[in-house]
């Protein structure tokens, strides 16, 4: 081989090698398109939820459990919309986000009121249940105190302890099923 041909075949070498290192390169960097949203899309069933709230979230940390009941039950759509899409994948349409990031705002800004909702609704489960123990509690002390009236009056039975406990109950405003 002479030297022409050889400097001819590493120069052919360093080419393809360049041209292999062109076409990584080129291909690495190419960003892959994006998946595509998953459908039914939880992150739809999230804004739908957070359009149909109604009650002023903002205070619902002040409210009492009269007031909470309220805010809780006219919102039973959203609240059903948000545990729905919690079931659901949940993508963000990153093309549109990233175009109008002022929407994108605005529903993260809605997305907080959902939590807050939820916030709500934790705070009303949580009266219920302290209102149970307490109605069950108060049950047992009725319970209690009746039977033994009971030894010494035969005349209380079982359907005045069920009329002592409804009272029990209105008076606790109680609207659970113990």
């Amino acid at each position: 081989m002479t030297r022409k041909s050889r400097t001819l075949l590493l120069a052919l070498v360093a080419v393809i090698l360049l041209a292999m290192l062109a076409v990584l390169f080129l291909s690495l960097s190419r960003t892959p398109p994006p998946p595509p949203l998953p459908n039914p899309n939880g992150y739809d069933d999230f804004l739908k939820a957070a359009t149909l709230m109604t009650g002023d979230l903002g205070n619902a940390d002040t409210l009492n459990h009269d007031g909470l009941r309220a805010l809780v039950s006219t919102n039973t759509e959203s609240l059903r919309l948000l545990r729905l899409g919690l079931t659901r994948q949940c993508a963000l349409p990153a093309d549109s986000a990233m175009a109008n990031v002022s929407a994108m705002l605005s529903d993260l800004a809605a997305m907080k009121q959902l939590v807050h909702l939820l916030a709500a609704e934790g705070r009303l489960r949580e009266m219920d249940i302290h209102r149970a123990l307490l109605l069950q509690l108060a049950t047992y002390a009725l319970a209690f105190v009746l039977r033994h009236i009971a030894k010494i009056n035969p005349q209380i039975t079982d359907a005045k302890f069920r009329n002592a406990r409804g009272l029990l109950k209105s008076r606790l405003h109680f609207s659970g099923k113990n």
